[in-house]
C-alpha cells in the first residue's frame, strides 16, 4: 500500500542510482538530439491527443495541413498513438531538466501509469454492467444454475447439493459435482443486499479484480510499477478474455483469479513465515478447488514447481516446506464438503457424458498457427467452420522474447541468482503449457487418465497468461529508472489496450440478454423457458438420456386418489394422499443415493422406473402421510464434517497468527519506550533540560523529570 509520496520517493531513489559516471558518455552522445526530437514528439502528442478528444466528443473528420493530410476517425488508435508520442517526449526531454523538474515530472509520471492501469481495468470490466448480461456460450447456464443455486440456498441447503431443474422431472445432483465457489461468491453478494441479477455481474467483476490484484501483491516485491504491469497484463490476457466474455465461463475465471493468491501466499510464506500467509494458502487453495477442479488439476503442479524454487533459491529451512504442505492440506479439507463427494460418487452420475462426445480432449487440441491470429470471434470450439480465439496475445509473445533475450545476453550475469531462476521457470512453464495445448502431446494425454476430464487441451492457455504476467513484472524490475519504468507501464498498457481492440468491440457488439433470475417464477416465463439449461451429464445413473420433464412433482401411476403437497422443498416432499383404492405414486425426481421415501413413517423400498429413474411408491387406500428426502450418505456426512474440522482448525491457526503478530508488536513497543527511557535518562542535555525544569516551582514536574533529577 503506498502512503503519501511513498511511491515518488522509491522513484527518486532508483532514479538517482542512474546518476553514475559511466552513463555520460551516452548522454555527451545524444544530448544534442534529444532537446529537438524531444520537442517533436511531444508537439505530436499534443496533436494526437488533441484529436482523440475532438473525435469523442464530436466526431470523425478530415483535412489537410498543407501537403499533410489529417484524418481523425478512430479515436482509440489516435489516443494510443498520442500516449506512445507523449512517453517517447518524456523520455528523450528528462535529461535536459533540472533536478526538481524531474522529480515532479516523475511523480506525474509514476501516479500516470497507475491510473492508467486502473482506467484500463474499469474499460476491461465496464461490459459486465452493461443493460442486460454478456451472452457468452455458457451464459444461460450460468444464469440458470445462479436462480437454481440461491433457491437451494434458501430452501435451508447448505451445502447446495440437489436441483429439481428449471422444470419438474429433471432433478439432479447437480452442485454435488459441479463447481460451485462461483455461486458461494454470487450468493454471498446477494446475502448483502444486491438483487441476484446485479449480484451476478458484480460477483464477475469482483472476481476478475481479485485475479488481477492476486498478481500484484503477488510480484509487489519487485516493485510498484513492475506489479501494476503484471496485474494489467494478466487481467487483459486474451485467454482471460475468453473465459470472462466469449466463454463466460466464470466457475474457471474464479479459480483462474485465486491461483495468484496461492503464489503470493507461498512467496510471503517463505519470505516473513507469518503464520497469516499460511491462513491466505489454505483459503486460496480452498477457493480455487472448489471452484473448478480442471483448473486445480493444471495449476497444481505449477504451485509445487514454485514451491520447490522458492525453497531452493532463497535457502529456506524445511519446515516451511512442512509448512506448505500443511496449509495445502488443510485448504484440500476445508473443500471437502465439495472434493469429496464429487470423487468419491463419480459412478452414480453419467460421469462419461463429461469425457466423451463433444467433450472428447482430441478434439479440441490447438493448431500452433492459432496462437498468433489475432481474429476474435465467438465461434465454438472442435467445429468445422472454424474456432474461437486461440491467440497467446500480441503482449504475450513480446514478453516471451524479452526474457529469452535477458537470459541470452551475457549481462544476465548480473542480475540476481534467483531473478534469473525466476525467468527460467516461468518460460519452463509457458513453454510445457503451449506444447500441452498441441497434438504433439497427445501420447502425453494418453498416458496420464485424469487429464481427460480437462476436456479442453486449449484450457492450459491459462498458464502462459499466469506466466507472462511474472516475466512483465521481472523484465520490467531490472530497469533501474523509475521514470522509465512508468513510462514502459504506460506505454505497454495503451498497446495491449489498442491490440486487444477486436476483443473489445466484440463484447460490446455480442447480444446482451435481460434475465428475471430475482423472480421466484422465472422458471414458468417465457424468458426462463428460453434461457432454460439443463446439463445430462450430472443426471442419475439410472436415468435414460434424454431426460423429459414431468407435469408435476408427482403422479398418481395407477389407482385414483387426491394429493396434497404439504411442504414442497427440492429435497423434500411431504404429501398427504387420500386414496380411494389402492394406488401406486411415483416421486418424479430421479432415484439418488440418500434419497429415502416414507409411507405413514414406515421406510419403504421405492421401485426405479427403467427410463426416469422415478421413485414409485404403492399406497394403501385411505388417508395416508407420504414424504420422500434426500439425506446425506455416509460420504457427505463424512465430507462436511471434514470441512467443518477444517474450517476450526483454520480459525485456530488465524487466531494463533494475530495473537502472536499483536505480542510481537507489543514487545516491539516495549522495547522502543524502554529504549528511549534509557536515553532519556543517559543524555547529558536531557538531564540538564529537567534540572532547569525543575528549578521553576510553579511548574508541576513530568515523572520521568523528576526522577532524572535525583
Amino acid at each position: 500500500m503506498l502512503h503519501g509520496s511513498s511511491l515518488v520517493d522509491a522513484a527518486y531513489q532508483l532514479d538517482r542510482v542512474n546518476a553514475h559516471p559511466h552513463h555520460d558518455h551516452y548522454h555527451v552522445m545524444l544530448g544534442t538530439l534529444r532537446a529537438p526530437l524531444g520537442i517533436l514528439f511531444a508537439t505530436s502528442a499534443a496533436i494526437q491527443l488533441g484529436i482523440a478528444l475532438y473525435v469523442a466528443a464530436i466526431g470523425p473528420f478530415a483535412t489537410q495541413l498543407g501537403p499533410i493530410p489529417i484524418l481523425g476517425t478512430n479515436p482509440g488508435k489516435v489516443f494510443s498513438v498520442g500516449l506512445l508520442a507523449g512517453c517517447t517526449a518524456v523520455w528523450l526531454l528528462q535529461t535536459t531538466w533540472s533536478a526538481r523538474t524531474r522529480t515532479r515530472v516523475m511523480a506525474m509520471v509514476c501516479w500516470t501509469a497507475l491510473a492508467i492501469v486502473l482506467a484500463s481495468g474499469v474499460s476491461l470490466i465496464a461490459p459486465v454492467f452493461s443493460r442486460g448480461f454478456p451472452l457468452g456460450h455458457d451464459a444461460p447456464a450460468h444464469l440458470t444454475y445462479v436462480f437454481l443455486f440461491d433457491r437451494a440456498i434458501e430452501q435451508g441447503q447448505l451445502p447446495a447439493r440437489w436441483v429439481e431443474g428449471m422444470s419438474d422431472g429433471l432433478g439432479q445432483p447437480l452442485f454435488n459435482y459441479y463447481q460451485v465457489g462461483f455461486y458461494y461468491i454470487v450468493e454471498l453478494i446477494h446475502q448483502l443486499g444486491p438483487a441476484l441479477f446485479l449480484s451476478l455481474k458484480l460477483a464477475v467483476a469482483a472476481v476478475w479484480t481479485a485475479g488481477a490484484a492476486f498478481v500484484f501483491l503477488w510480484l509487489m516485491p519487485l516493485g510498484v510499477l513492475p506489479a501494476a504491469l503484471a496485474a494489467s497484463v494478466f487481467a487483459w490476457s486474451p485467454y482471460v478474455l475468453l473465459d470472462g466474455y466469449v466463454r463466460a465461463s466464470y466457475p474457471e475465471l474464479t479459480a483462474l483469479a485465486f491461483a495468484p493468491g496461492i503464489l503470493w501466499s507461498i512467496d510471503r510464506w517463505f519470505g516473513t513465515g507469518r503464520l497469516f500467509f499460511l491462513c491466505t494458502l489454505a483459503l486460496t487453495t480452498c477457493v480455487v478447488i472448489i471452484s473448478h477442479l480442471p483448473t486445480t488439476l493444471i495449476v497444481a503442479p505449477v504451485c509445487t514447481g514454485f514451491t520447490i524454487v522458492q525453497w531452493k533459491s532463497g535457502r529456506h529451512a524445511v519446515r516451511r516446506m512442512r509448512g506448505v504442505l500443511l496449509a495445502a492440506l488443510l485448504g484440500l479439507a476445508m473443500a471437502g464438503f465439495y472434493v469429496l463427494p464429487a470423487l468419491l460418487e463419480l459412478r452414480d452420475i453419467h460421469a462419461a457424458a463429461l469425457t466423451s462426445s463433444y467433450f472428447d480432449f482430441r478434439r479440441h487440441f490447438v493448431q500452433p498457427s492459432w496462437w498468433f491470429d489475432q481474429g476474435w470471434t465467438y465461434t465454438s470450439s472442435g467445429v468445422a467452420d472454424g474456432h474461437m480465439s486461440l491467440q497467446l496475445g500480441a503482449m504475450q509473445w513480446t514478453l516471451l522474447a524479452g526474457a529469452v533475450a535477458v537470459l541470452a545476453i551475457p549481462s544476465a550475469r548480473r542480475l540476481a541468482a534467483t531473478r534469473i531462476v525466476a525467468l527460467r521457470w516461468w518460460l519452463a512453464v509457458a513453454a510445457g503449457a503451449l506444447f500441452m495445448t498441441t497434438t504433439a502431446s497427445e501420447a502425453v494425454w494418453n498416458a496420464i487418465p485424469p487429464l481427460a476430464f480437462l476436456q479442453f487441451p486449449w484450457r492450459l492457455l491459462m498458464l502462459p497468461a499466469l506466466a507472462c504476467a511474472a516475466l512483465a513484472a521481472l523484465l520490467l524490475s531490472v530497469v533501474r529508472s523509475a521514470t522509465v519504468q512508468a513510462l514502459v507501464v504506460i506505454a505497454a498498457v495503451t498497446i495491449q489496450w489498442y491490440a486487444m481492440r477486436d476483443a473489445r468491440g466484440a463484447v460490446w457488439l455480442n447480444p446482451h440478454v435481460e434475465a428475471g433470475i430475482d423472480d421466484p417464477a422465472w422458471p414458468l416465463s417465457e424468458n426462463g423457458r428460453r434461457l432454460a439449461f439443463h446439463e445430462a451429464g450430472y443426471s442419475p445413473a439410472g436415468v435414460v438420456p434424454p431426460s423429459v420433464p414431468a407435469d408435476s412433482r408427482w403422479t398418481i401411476v395407477e389407482g385414483k386418489g387426491d394429493v396434497v403437497a404439504n411442504s414442497l422443498t427440492d429435497t423434500r416432499l411431504a404429501l398427504s394422499v387420500r386414496a380411494s383404492e389402492p394406488l401406486r405414486l411415483a416421486v418424479n425426481s430421479p432415484a439418488f443415493p440418500g434419497w429415502e421415501i416414507s409411507v405413514d413413517g414406515r421406510t419403504v423400498t421405492p421401485a426405479i422406473h427403467p427410463r426416469s429413474a422415478y421413485m414409485e411408491v404403492p399406497v394403501p387406500s385411505g388417508s395416508h402421510r407420504v414424504e420422500a428426502t434426500l439425506k446425506n450418505t455416509p460420504i457427505r456426512t463424512t465430507a462436511n464434517l471434514v470441512t467443518a474440522a477444517g474450517m476450526l482448525i483454520w480459525i485456530r491457526l488465524a487466531f494463533a497468527g494475530a495473537k502472536r503478530r499483536l505480542r510481537r508488536h507489543s514487545l516491539q513497543r516495549r522495547f522502543t519506550t524502554e529504549t528511549a527511557v534509557f536515553s532519556a535518562r543517559s543524555s547529558p542535555s536531557r538531564q540538564y533540560s529537567c534540572e532547569a525544569h525543575a528549578a521553576r516551582p510553579p511548574i508541576h514536574l513530568p515523572a520521568d523529570c523528576s526522577r532524572g533529577s535525583r
